[in-house]
């Protein structure tokens, strides 16, 4: 389950979804706050020395992993 890019950080990001996917269950959630799905919203910004394209490349790599790990 590793994210083949440049990042410690997409591989934990990946774990969480994870559990999030395989923990939530919406068929018995209750709860006031529209959602489209177990995990909506992921934002990547770049930190410290970091670059935009460093941020856009591990989105990326985070995407087709969650693609193809989770069938997201």
């Amino acid at each position: 389950m590793g994210v083949s890019g440049p990042s410690h950080l997409a591989n934990a990001v990946l774990a969480m979804v994870k559990a999030a996917f395989d923990t939530i269950d919406f068929e018995v959630h209750s709860g006031t706050h529209p959602r489209l799905g177990v995990v909506d919203h992921i934002c990547f910004h770049p930190l410290l020395d970091a670059s935009l394209d460093q941020a856009a490349t591990t989105a990326r790599f985070l995407a087709t992993d969650m693609g193809s790990t989770l069938q997201g």
